[in-house]
């Protein structure tokens, strides 16, 4: 599936329904040649970008042509990637996005629920896990 020009998928998690979630970005205005992914570094030029796969998609015989929602940010605290996901047990979708470190939540459904804005500076989160009492976020 086609999402336009400078895009890129980083990351994926699974629904209980059966669907997926991807993680990546949109409009960058780096060359392929510039983007450095995960450890290596991040997008720095893009809209994270964040798209549910439904589970009849995923369990096509065909290649899905469509997200059942897409979810993007153009904030200047989430420019970048959506470089890592996480799916809880009522699908709500965790994810760290940009390269000011942020973290946002979405519903099953893919609204916001929260975003923490730049969480710090000087750092740069690579991933994301849940825990029985919140998130723990790692990196450098």
């Amino acid at each position: 599936m086609e999402y336009g020009t400078g895009s890129g998928a980083e990351t994926v998690a699974f629904t209980s329904d059966g669907g997926f979630v991807v993680g990546g970005f949109i409009d960058t205005s780096q060359a392929i040649s510039e983007l450095n992914f995960k450890s290596g570094g991040q997008v720095e030029a893009a809209t994270p970008f964040i798209g549910k796969i439904s589970a009849a998609d995923a369990a096509g015989s065909s290649a899905p042509s469509s997200f059942a929602w897409t979810y993007t940010n153009t904030d200047s605290a989430y420019t970048g990637s959506a470089k890592a996901l996480r799916v809880d047990s009522s699908d709500n979708v965790f994810a760290i996005a940009g390269t000011k470190s942020a973290a946002i939540k979405l519903s099953s459904s893919g609204a916001e629920t929260w975003a923490t804005g730049q969480l710090d500076a000087n750092s740069q989160m690579n991933d994301i896990e849940l825990t029985s009492d919140g998130l723990v976020l790692v990196g450098q």
